[in-house]
């Protein structure tokens, strides 16, 4: 599958999931819809081509480079997690 295709139905689950599953509002989800598109802007810029591609040090170096460690890396340790 191509990776822009992969990577907006990574997108597409993760988002059905917090709003089905998890019950989030409009506004939580909105701001992690926003803050995955970046971070998977982020890995199409790296060449990584699917989610079972990525590796700790790519989250932890986009996280460095966005300067927001702490917040970030639970939201996105979940987000390996749900779809790895």
């Amino acid at each position: 599958m191509e990776k822009e295709k992969l990577f907006e139905k990574v997108l597409r689950d993760f988002i059905n999931y917090i709003f089905v599953e998890k019950g989030l509002s409009q506004n939580s989800i909105s701001s992690y819809k926003r803050d995955i598109i970046k971070y998977l802007e982020y890995l199409k810029n790296i060449d990584i081509k699917s989610v079972d591609e990525v590796k700790r040090e790519n989250i932890t170096n986009y996280l460095n480079t966005r300067g927001v460690f702490i917040y970030y890396s639970c939201q996105i340790c979940l987000f390996n997690k749900i779809f790895s």
